[in-house]
């Protein structure tokens, strides 16, 4: 491989350590959006799994293979560092992916050579299937006062400016990217142009990762030393490098470091519960068992504090969601289920870890704003089609509404549970046992998960199940819903081709769809020819934007991977989604 004999507008640089699949795979996300205006520098860390051999046979001459001994991650990013000719410069890592769209959105970005820092979200993805989405925010004075998320693949900064502030930490295995960010504040805080979007263009699927507590306490005591200056600007960021270098100096054995640096980030912020506990816990010599434990445990219910407390559909009524908790829990002692209020008068029956009803201990409308825009479009009279209905939530809600309901759910157990809800609710509808695509059969639905089993076309094992399949537009025949709302796991592109009569039908309002990228291992494909199907038969699209409690409209692409898309065709219900944030239940 030649390095291309040009100067580049941007080089990223990708630093790996025996990642011989998934380095191939970072690097086609980086090159099959590009131009000419790209150079990769991919640096082998000293790889022992053949990684190098896996470039053999590329001749693209915009990459180049740089190969050094083991030194690390902070060292090889400074190795491609020094090889890069971008005027930009971004840093990759080898297990993550650019999402479609990156490339058109930095580079239109830096192209005017007026930005000094670019700086996107980025789509965290969990083993149990949550995405979270990480976004640029006001960072403070010890990183120069700028905006940005300091993620590996997140950021781009000029080449200059990273040059200048010396690069990346070597030797540094934790917070390296923070680090960096703290050097560039030195060069920032003299005022910077900076771009940020909220869009997602990176892809991490977050695994669990050993703590090691003496590679984090070297780490975090070398970031208190270096950064000494920059951090007496922040008290906030002060705070929270002495909390993580303390409890990593206590969890390595250093107890009395670890204690002064607690204390120390504790009275910064006395008020901080998280802080004073762990201040206390660095007292009684704990066991390394014993602190993941309750780590967790304090995690999770960290996290359900912040839901229930930030959740739109819980104002008002947050002691009520209170009190579901302890009787979800109460009931999870003794394996039972718990009946709890859903919506406005809808009653749910729920199961510790059993299907998705569990959402609704947590918020009274889980899915935030979908429900809410539902549940102010439907009318009496109405019908409303589920299909992918799992337990029916979505169903009780138009129900509620005077809709009525046709859900489609394939999952024998899943279908069971949501023929009981609407019975007990007494909700006027019809539960069809058949998933829902482009033709007419049967086929094979697999999966360990009974909330995520999906349609397989060839042999699989045991936990698969022969189901029927039905065309929307044969199942309803002449019939012409209000809405529909589509979630059946990357599948939704048959389920709009088996319907393209139903989507075009005048009666039709607005139609739901799932918008992650399970379309990727469902069909291979991202979801720009579902949206080509949907702008074919007229309709607009809307998707709330992450983090916002406000709905865009995506003229003539496809929106990102992310929250579910509103499809219409409808100018009144266009206005309904543009016209508020949807901060309040009606």
């Amino acid at each position: 491989m030649e390095a291309s004999t040009t100067s580049p507008l941007i080089t990223v640089v990708i630093p790996t350590y025996n990642r011989k699949t998934s380095v191939v795979s970072a690097l086609e996300s980086v090159l099959c959006e590009s131009d000419d205006d790209l150079q990769v520098v991919v640096v082998d860390d000293g790889s022992t799994d053949g990684t190098c051999e896996a470039f053999d046979e590329l001749l693209d001459p915009r990459v180049r293979l740089i190969r050094q001994e083991n030194r690390g991650v902070s060292a090889a990013r400074n190795a491609g560092l020094a090889a890069a000719e971008g005027e930009y410069v971004t840093f990759l890592d080898s297990d993550d992916l650019y999402l479609p769209g990156w490339w058109a959105e930095i580079s239109s970005a830096c192209r005017g050579g007026e930005v000094d820092l670019w700086s996107c979200s980025a789509q965290l993805r969990h083993q149990d299937d949550r995405v979270d989405i990480e976004q640029p925010r006001p960072l403070g004075p010890a990183f120069g006062g700028v905006e940005a998320l300091y993620l590996a693949g997140t950021f781009a900064v000029r080449r200059r400016h990273v040059t200048a502030c010396g690069g990346y930490l070597d030797g540094l295995r934790y917070g390296e990217n923070t680090a960096l960010g703290l050097a560039l504040g030195s060069v920032f805080e003299s005022g910077a142009v900076v771009k940020s979007t909220t869009r997602p263009f990176l892809r991490v699927d977050r695994r669990p990762r050993p703590y090691d507590a003496a590679l984090l306490h070297e780490s975090g005591t070398r970031v208190l030393e270096v950064f000494a200056h920059r951090l007496a600007l922040d008290p906030q960021v002060s705070a929270d490098a002495h909390a993580v270098a303390g409890w990593a100096a206590v969890r390595s054995g250093h107890r009395l470091v670890g204690i002064r640096r607690l204390f120390r980030s504790w009275k910064q912020r006395p008020f901080d519960a998280k802080r004073l506990l762990r201040l206390l816990v660095g007292f009684v010599r704990p066991t390394d068992a014993s602190l993941q434990r309750t780590g967790r445990r304090l995690r999770g219910w960290r996290r359900l504090a912040r839901t229930i407390r930030q959740h739109p559909s819980n104002r008002g009524s947050q002691l009520s969601r209170w009190w579901a908790v302890l009787r979800f829990e109460l009931s999870a002692i003794g394996g039972r289920s718990v009946d709890l209020r859903f919506a406005e008068r809808s009653v749910v029956s729920v199961r510790k870890q059993g299907d998705s009803s569990s959402r609704v201990v947590f918020a009274r409308l889980p899915d935030w704003p979908e429900m809410e825009f539902w549940r102010r479009l439907l009318r009496p009279g109405d019908l409303f089609v589920d299909v992918g209905a799992n337990v029916g939530l979505y169903s009780m809600i138009a129900a509620e509404c005077g809709a009525e309901v046709i859900a489609f759910e394939p999952a024998a157990d899943m279908a069971a549970a949501c023929e009981r809800n609407l019975a007990r609710n007494r909700v006027k509808g019809t539960v069809v046992r058949a998933a829902v695509a482009d033709r007419s059969g049967r086929t094979n639905l697999a999966g360990p998960d009974p909330n995520r089993r999906r349609l397989v076309l060839d042999a699989i094992g045991d936990d698969a199940d022969t189901v029927d399949v039905v065309r929307l537009d044969d199942a309803l025949a002449s019939r012409a819903p209000t809405g529909i709302k589509v979630d059946v796991e990357g599948f939704e592109r048959l389920v709009v081709q088996g319907g393209i009569g139903t989507l075009a039908s005048p009666g039709l309002r607005a139609v739901q769809l799932e918008w992650n990228d399970l379309s990727v291992s469902a069909l291979g494909e991202d979801r720009e020819p579902l949206a080509q199907e949907l702008f074919a038969v007229g309709l607009r699209l809307f998707q709330c934007r992450v983090g916002t409690d406000r709905y865009v409209e995506h003229l003539g692409v496809a929106p990102p991977f992310g929250p579910d898309v509103i499809a219409t065709s409808d100018d009144a219900v266009a206005e309904l989604l543009l016209a508020s944030p949807w901060s309040s239940v009606t």
